[in-house]
């Protein structure tokens, strides 16, 4: 299949697995156009005819209502247990603490903030910058990245070496500067392999940027 006004032939299978990594694409704000896979081609694939083409009837049901979730539902909690799965909007202030909520689906306990079976206990928060330096030490021990822009940590689980955050920022994992389609601007590539370690020091060195910002850090890093 070809993605309209470009001749980059893309196979089913292929093209099956790139768009359920769409789905988890910050860049979308909406699923129904997707971007050729090649890196330097902007034609789009047209999501209506491709997912008829590639999924069978449930496969595509499936795909449709995550991407329909995720772009109108802007604080999303999704029902833990393995035999439900509802997905509903949560007020943004229920997803900071831990909090009960009961599924509307099948009616059982869960925590918004953590998306688990609810639990005694409130969320671990970091409210102190000794604390901070832990957690960012924990973090890069397990080779974890850092946003340049907003300083969320973000946990690479497969594909290139391009990541986008939360906030929408490119960048990239190895040495975690800003990338731009999929080039880092630090050319990082290059680079001995002593600069990229202390390019990646860099990234957790510990900001001044208070209570809010170590908050963020730490809900990504026990979500």
């Amino acid at each position: 299949m070809k993605p309209e006004g470009c001749e980059h032939a893309i196979c089913d299978a292929c093209l099956r697995a790139y768009y359920q990594t769409a789905l988890n694409d910050v860049r979308y704000h909406s699923f129904e156009e997707i971007q050729c896979p090649n890196p330097d081609c902007e034609a789009l694939l047209v999501s209506e005819r491709v997912t008829q083409k590639i999924f069978s009837a449930k496969q595509r049901d499936d795909w449709w209502t995550t991407a329909t979730v995720k772009t109108f539902v802007e604080n999303k909690v999704e029902c833990p247990y393995q035999d439900c799965k509802a997905i509903f909007d949560a007020d943004v202030k229920l997803t900071k603490k831990c909090t009960f909520a009961e599924c509307y689906e099948c009616r059982r306990a869960v925590c918004t903030a953590c998306q688990s079976p609810w639990h005694p206990g409130v969320i671990k928060i970091v409210d102190d910058e000794e604390e901070l330096k832990k957690t960012l030490q924990e973090a890069k021990e397990r080779s974890w990245a850092r946003c340049p822009k907003c300083h969320h940590l973000v946990e690479r689980k497969d594909g290139c070496l391009t990541v986008w955050c939360k906030c929408r920022t490119e960048f990239c994992y190895r040495c975690g500067g800003y990338s731009s389609k999929h080039v880092c601007v630090n050319q990082c590539y290059n680079l001995p392999l002593d600069q990229v370690e202390a390019l990646r020091n860099q990234m957790f060195t510990t900001p001044s940027t208070g209570r809010t910002t170590a908050l963020q850090k730490l809900n990504v890093l026990y979500q």
